[in-house]
């Protein structure tokens, strides 16, 4: 960050944080829609995740110490500029950001009692095809789904024997 211009667009960005988020939700209600949930698992690390992202007060967010550090190596950039983008900055993020993650967090925890451990597309309606079309559109082989986990498998047991030997 060189100039107040860049500091000005990055307070830009914080301000939009409730309007991605609001995307992301709307997204992830369509797919709750459809059926398809994330396995409790991931819901759980995805709400440790966020509460311990808006647990500091916003000045000692990530979001406002990084910035904090970049304003202060910009040499171009005021004391007093200096000071009013970091109370910008805390502001959005108290206005903006902290809420727009308080309603991702309100999503995943009204959405964990419907969730379960099963994780993989094969718990999906067409999810062994969808598996096999991803299988074949990103890699080179032609196995069915079976025998590519059975090759990984014996992949992994020979990388594994190699380890032990060298030791």
């Amino acid at each position: 960050m060189l100039f107040r211009s860049d500091a000005e667009d990055y307070l830009k960005r914080l301000g939009l944080f409730g309007v991605k988020f609001d995307q992301v939700l709307d997204g992830l209600a369509r797919r709750e829609k459809a059926g398809i949930l994330p396995p409790t698992f991931i819901v759980d690390r995805v709400l440790d995740e966020m509460k311990g992202f808006v647990k500091p007060k916003p000045a000692e967010n990530a979001l406002y110490t990084t910035f904090k550090e970049k304003l202060e190596a910009a040499k171009s950039i005021s004391d007093r500029d200096r000071s009013e983008l970091l109370q910008g900055a805390e502001a959005r993020i108290e206005t903006v950001v902290y809420p727009a993650y308080g309603r991702l967090i309100a999503y995943f925890e009204a959405l964990k009692p419907r969730t379960n451990r099963d994780a993989g597309v094969w718990k999906f309606k067409d999810g062994d095809a969808y598996y096999a079309h991803a299988l074949k559109e990103n890699t080179t082989t032609d196995l069915r789904s079976e025998e590519h986990t059975s090759e990984l498998q014996s992949h992994l047991n020979l990388v594994c024997r190699l380890l032990l030997e060298k030791k």
